[in-house]
């Protein structure tokens, strides 16, 4: 499987989950915030320019759960566009990882430093 397929298939899992945690929300009374299925999809196309992940550091991460990481990586692709975007995946792959939902919590601090330095990049 390509890295833009990847990409796709990770951007069509989280909006899959937020739409079940907006209906889960949704039930105990909380305003609930849908994400339209039909809405176009990010071009994900690759890019040769791999930012190398920076060694971990001492740094607050904004987000303490897996919900609250996902909600990140998500702000963070639609900041950075489709091409800056996509080399999240390159992020994660330098952590070991193939799926955002397998990131633990230990490794919170390295993936929001990498995509950081795609921010700053």
């Amino acid at each position: 499987m390509s890295i833009e397929n990847n990409i796709q298939r990770m951007v069509e899992l989280l909006t899959n989950i937020d739409n079940k945690m907006a209906a889960l929300m949704q039930q105990d009374g909380a305003p609930a915030v849908m994400v339209d299925p039909a809405a176009p999809k990010p071009d994900v196309s690759p890019s040769l320019d791999v930012p190398q992940a920076p060694a971990p550091t001492a740094t607050a991460v904004p987000f303490a759960d897996n919900q609250g990481m996902i909600n990140y990586v998500m702000a963070a692709y639609n900041e950075l566009g489709p091409e800056k975007g996509g080399q999240i995946q390159n992020v994660m792959t330098q952590l070991g990882l193939t799926n955002i939902n397998d990131t633990k919590q230990e490794q919170y601090e390295a993936l929001y430093q990498g995509i950081e330095a795609l921010k700053g990049a």
